[in-house]
C-alpha cells in the first residue's frame, strides 16, 4: 500500500471552482459559498441545505454541498450529494469532475478513472481531468508515473499551485528531501502568500524530525490565513509533541471549536483536545473529547479505542460508563452470533468485557458462544465469573444452567484427574504455579515509523494489538507504569535493549500504514537473546473496519507460528496429563517432546528450539483434549524413566520460515 498519509489532504485543498464562482441570486446559496471559502465547512453544508429546501432541483448547491461534505472527508454523503447534481444534469463538466474526486476518495480507483478519460474525450486538454488521473495513479501506488503527470501539468503552467503541492505530498510520501526542497523552493517562488506552501512544509519537517522547522513553517503558515481548521490542529498536535497540553487545549477551543466555524463538529479537534486533557490528568473532560470525537465520527476506531484505552486505564471498572461504551462491541458480537459467525462474535465479547468485564448479558451469551464450540469448561469458567463478580445476580434461569454445568464438569477430563475449577485457574498463574510457562514477549513500535490518519493513532493500534495476542493464555505481556503493554522507542536497537532488561524472550516490533479505506501492518518478530529477526509478518485489509480486521489478523499470525509449550502436571503410569488444551491449539495425535526443565535454548530460527539430547527424556503423544488440559502416552527416551511433573512439553509446528539475517550492530 502507497505511503498516502497526507495525500487526503491534498485532494480537499483544491476543490472545484465552478460552483464557487458562479453567479446566483438565491442567498443561501451565496451564504454558502461565503461559508465554505472561510473554512466554515458546516456553515456552508447548512447554508446549502436551506437552499436547497426552497428549491430541490438546484444544481449549483448540490454541487456546493457534495464539494462540502468531500472536504470534510465525508465521501458516502459527498457521493450521495453529486449523484443528486448528476441527475440534472449528466453533462455538466465540473460535477463530473467532482464525481471522478468522491470516487477516488471512496476508493473506486476504476470508475474514478473512467470518469476523468470521459472527460477527455470531450475535452482533451481539461486539466482537471488530467489531475484526476494523476490522482488515480497516486491512489494506485505508482508515484513515479504520478509524478510524470504532475510534472508535464507544472511545465505547461509553472505557477499551478496545485501541482507544486501534488508534487510536494508525492516527495514527502516517498522521503525525498531533495525533491521536496526544490519544489517547495520553485512554490515560495509564485506562492509564498499562500499558506498551503508553507502547511505542506511544516508537515514535511515534521515528518523529518525537524520540530523547530516545522513550528515556524506553521507559525507562518496561520500568519497567512487565520481561518485554516488544519493548520490550527497541525498547531495543536505540536503543542501535544513540546507538552504543552493546556496550551493546545486552549488552541483547540479559541481556534477551531469555539471558534464560530466547522469547528464544533471537527472530530479531528474533539480527539486532540482528548488527549490533551488526558495529559492534563482531566479524566472527565478526557472521556467526554473522546466521545464528541466519536459523535461526528462514529466509525473512527482510532477515536473509540483511545476512549477505551483510557477508560481501561483511568476508570473504576463499574464506572457506569464503560458499560455504555462496551455496548457497541456487544451489539456487533449479537449481530455476528445471529448469522453464525461464532468465532468473530466471541472476539467481539472479549473486547467488549475488556471495557466492561460487569456485563451479565455480555457474559451470558459468551458462556452460551463457548458451550456450542464445545468449550465446557470455559462456558462453566463465564458461569462462575458471572456469580463471583454479581453475587446478585439471581435469576432462575443463571442458576439451573450453573447447576447443570457444575454436574457436567464432573465427568469432564480435568475432573478424571481431580483437578476442580479453581485449580485450572491457579494452573494460569505465575504467581501460583510453576507449570505454568507463558511466552514472554514485549511489543514495540518506532516512532515516525509508522502513517496513520491519526495523531498518535500508532499508539492506539499498538494497544488493540496488545489485547488481541494476550487473549492467548500463551503469552505474557508486561502492563507498563502508564497501564499500557507497548511502548515507542527510537528503533530497533532501543527496544532490543528494552526487551533484554525486561528479561523478555522474544521481542516485537510493529509498524501501521493507514489508508482512507485500507490498512496494513506488519509485526516482525525478533528473539531477544540475540537479536536475530525470526519472521516478518505483515496484513492488509480493506472495506469495513479494515484496521480491527488487520490487527486481529496480524495477531493471530504471529500467535500461530509460536511452538505449544507446557509442563506436565500429573502423571499416571505412561499417561500424563499436560496444562495446554483445545484453547491453545492442541490437537489429538501431535506428538511433543518432554524436556528436562530449565533446559535448552531459543534458536531465532526455523527449529526453534536447541536441547542437547541427553536432556530429551521422552515423548508425550495425545490421546484426550478439553479447554484448558490435554491427555496423553508417555514414550520414554531412554533406558530410564525421569519424566515428571514440572518437565517441559514442546511442541513445534512445521513451518516454512524464512529468518532474515541478524541485524547489523
Amino acid at each position: 500500500m502507497p505511503r498516502l498519509r497526507f495525500f487526503a489532504t491534498l485532494l480537499t485543498f483544491f476543490l472545484l471552482t465552478g460552483a464557487l464562482m458562479g453567479q446566483t441570486a438565491v442567498q443561501d446559496y451565496r451564504a454558502g459559498q461565503a461559508a465554505f471559502a472561510r473554512d466554515d465547512t458546516w456553515g456552508a453544508i447548512d447554508a446549502y441545505r436551506r437552499a436547497l429546501a426552497i428549491n430541490p432541483h438546484y444544481q449549483d448547491a448540490l454541487q456546493g454541498i457534495a464539494e462540502a461534505f468531500f472536504s470534510l472527508g465525508n465521501y458516502d454523503e459527498a457521493y450521495r450529494q453529486v449523484e443528486r447534481a448528476l441527475r440534472l444534469g449528466r453533462l455538466s463538466i465540473p460535477v463530473n469532475l467532482l464525481y471522478g474526486r468522491i470516487l477516488l476518495g471512496q476508493g473506486k480507483l476504476e470508475q474514478a478513472l473512467a470518469v476523468f478519460r470521459d472527460i477527455l474525450d470531450r475535452e482533451p486538454k481539461n486539466r482537471g481531468a488530467r489531475f484526476g488521473i494523476a490522482e488515480y495513479q497516486v491512489m494506485k501506488g505508482r508515484l513515479g508515473l504520478a509524478t510524470e503527470l504532475f510534472e508535464a501539468l507544472l511545465r505547461e503552467n509553472p505557477a499551478d499551485l496545485r501541482a507544486e503541492l501534488s508534487l510536494m505530498y508525492i516527495a514527502e510520501d516517498r522521503d525525498d528531501r531533495v525533491t521536496f526542497e526544490r519544489t517547495f523552493q520553485d512554490a515560495l517562488q509564485y506562492h509564498s502568500s499562500d499558506f498551503r506552501v508553507h502547511y505542506a512544509a511544516a508537515r514535511f519537517a515534521y515528518q523529518e524530525g525537524d520540530l523547530a522547522l516545522a513550528r515556524r513553517e506553521i507559525d507562518a503558515a496561520l500568519k497567512l490565513s487565520q481561518f485554516s481548521v488544519q493548520a490550527w490542529i497541525f498547531q495543536s498536535q505540536l503543542l501535544l509533541d513540546e507538552g504543552k497540553a493546556a496550551q493546545a487545549v486552549q488552541t483547540i477551543d479559541d481556534k477551531i471549536i469555539n471558534s464560530g466555524r466547522s469547528g464544533a463538529k471537527n472530530s479531528q479537534a474533539w480527539y486532540l483536545r482528548g488527549l490533551a486533557e488526558e495529559a492534563l490528568g482531566q479524566i472527565p473532560e478526557a472521556v467526554k473529547a473522546f466521545r464528541m470525537a466519536l459523535t461526528f465520527a462514529p466509525e473512527n476506531e482510532t477515536y473509540r479505542w483511545a476512549l477505551e484505552d483510557l477508560l481501561k486505564r483511568k476508570t473504576p471498572e463499574d464506572d457506569p460508563l464503560r458499560a455504555e461504551v462496551a455496548q457497541d462491541h456487544f451489539r456487533r458480537a449479537a449481530e455476528l452470533a445471529a448469522n453464525n459467525y461464532d468465532q468473530e462474535a466471541l472476539v467481539e465479547y472479549r473486547r467488549g468485557l475488556l471495557v466492561d468485564p460487569f456485563s451479565v448479558k455480555a457474559r451470558l451469551a459468551r458462556a452460551k458462544l463457548l458451550n456450542q464450540e464445545g468449550l465446557r469448561t470455559s462456558s462453566l469458567q463465564e458461569l462462575e465469573t458471572i456469580a463471583k463478580l454479581r453475587p446478585d445476580y439471581k435469576a432462575v434461569s443463571f442458576q439451573d444452567e450453573l447447576e447443570i454445568q457444575k454436574s457436567l464438569y464432573d465427568d469432564s477430563l480435568p475432573a478424571q484427574w481431580n483437578l476442580k475449577l479453581s485449580d485450572l485457574d491457579s494452573l494460569d498463574s505465575v504467581g501460583t504455579s510453576s507449570f505454568f510457562r507463558p511466552f514472554r514477549v514485549g511489543l514495540y513500535y518506532v516512532k515516525g515509523s509508522s502513517h496513520t490518519a491519526s495523531y498518535k493513532g500508532d499508539t492506539f493500534f499498538a494497544e488493540d494489538f496488545a489485547d488481541d495476542v494476550s487473549a492467548s493464555r500463551s503469552w505474557e505481556v508486561d502492563i507498563l507504569n502508564d497501564g499500557r503493554r507497548t511502548q515507542r522507542v527510537s528503533g530497533f536497537n532501543d527496544a532490543f535493549s528494552l526487551a533484554r532488561a525486561a528479561d523478555q524472550e522474544f521481542f516485537i516490533l510493529l509498524t501501521f500504514q493507514e489508508g482512507q479505506r485500507d490498512f496494513s501492518a506488519t509485526a516482525r518478530l525478533c528473539l531477544t537473546r540475540t537479536g536475530r529477526t525470526i519472521q516478518t509478518f505483515s496484513v492488509y485489509h480493506k472495506g469495513l473496519r479494515p484496521d480491527a480486521a488487520g490487527i486481529l489478523d496480524l495477531s493471530r499470525a504471529v500467535r500461530d507460528v509460536f511452538p505449544l509449550r507446557g509442563s506436565l502436571i500429573q502423571r499416571d503410569g505412561t499417561k500424563a496429563l499436560v496444562n495446554l488444551g483445545s484453547r491453545d491449539g492442541v490437537k489429538v495425535g501431535q506428538t511433543f517432546q518432554v524436556i528436562r526443565d530449565q533446559a535448552g535454548d531459543w534458536t531465532g530460527d526455523a527449529s526453534w528450539f536447541a536441547v542437547n539430547d541427553a536432556d530429551v527424556l521422552g515423548s508425550w503423544t495425545v490421546t484426550k483434549v478439553s479447554d484448558w488440559v490435554s491427555q496423553g502416552d508417555l514414550t520414554q527416551a531412554g533406558f530410564f524413566d525421569t519424566m515428571a511433573p514440572g518437565e517441559l512439553v514442546l511442541f513445534v509446528h512445521k513451518s516454512t520460515l524464512k529468518p532474515l539475517p541478524p541485524p547489523l550492530p
